[in-house]
């Protein structure tokens, strides 16, 4: 879904819908196509002439039923190449009991007798980057990783690259990620590529010695960097639940060292929130 997508205002798009079962999972499909906004705009202060041409994207999404919460994922396809992913989280809390005159410090009291527990919620986006690749060639997709820029005399920036293949994200600093197919290059001579802008995010709060992250180590790193193995497909791992080896997944995929130069990439993004829960929730 990282692949360069153009949706044109006058392409037929059609809706779908599709819902269906998995486990105790419910999941509830569609696609759409609608107007979003200005997409570029701009008035000659010389002539006083101004043009401006609308957007429109084109939106895949779902809802997923897990428990008492519904998540909502949306992947939005713009006219410019941008891709954006977006995840809305409702449902019901999950409530626990209180005592007359009780009071919990790790959660809201939301009525007499009842609160919601402060908590997390955690998502990995696992992108098989394939930047201006032809099929079947899988050899030309990666350039570096990790674009930062970072503030020099005020009001000068420059570009720093390095490559990882785990990484926390500095939000403060800008930081991203970059993919560049290494053989393939844009009008003005410079490597084609797709950029990993990160939203709001969080890490876990809890303890390196935190039980779940025995079985969710890839919550230590906001951003991994695999090359593509069949078989890799569960940042925990494929049973995390049941299996009682520590680190499995991504975390010990990284340690085998293999190559991240002009092979098939993968990149795993892992984003989250911290939901303070609200009376209003």
């Amino acid at each position: 879904m990282v692949s360069f997508i153009w949706c044109s205002p006058h392409l037929p798009f059609r809706n779908f819908q599709m819902i269906w079962r998995l486990i105790d999972m419910w999941f509830y499909a569609n696609n759409i196509s609608k107007d979003h906004e200005i997409l570029w705009k701009h008035q000659d202060w010389r002539t006083g002439l101004a043009e401006v041409r609308r957007s429109r994207r084109l939106t895949v999404s779902f809802v997923c039923t897990v428990a008492n919460y519904e998540y909502g994922f949306y992947w939005h396809f713009y006219q410019d190449g941008k891709i954006e992913a977006e995840v809305k989280l409702t449902g019901i809390l999950s409530l626990g009991a209180l005592q007359p005159g009780e009071v919990r410090k790790y959660g809201t009291t939301i009525a007499p007798g009842l609160y919601a527990p402060v908590h997390q919620h955690f998502f990995v986006s696992r992108l098989d980057m394939a930047v201006d690749c032809k099929p079947g060639k899988h050899t030309i997709r990666l350039l570096k990783l990790m674009l930062k820029l970072k503030n020099q005399e005020k009001i000068m920036f420059t570009i720093m690259h390095s490559t990882h293949r785990k990484r926390c994200l500095n939000l403060n600093l800008k930081q991203c990620g970059i993919v560049r197919n290494t053989r393939t290059v844009n009008r003005t001579g410079l490597l084609t590529g797709y950029k990993l802008v990160p939203g709001s995010n969080c890490l876990p709060l809890a303890g390196s010695e935190a039980k779940f992250l025995r079985r969710a180590a890839f919550l230590e790193h906001n951003l991994w960097v695999t090359p593509y193995a069949p078989g890799e497909d569960f940042p925990g791992g494929e049973f995390p639940n049941q299996n009682p080896r520590v680190g499995e997944g991504l975390a010990s995929w990284v340690q085998k060292n293999r190559s991240l130069e002009e092979t098939d990439i993968v990149l795993w993004y892992v984003f989250g929130i911290t939901h303070v829960p609200r009376l209003e929730d």
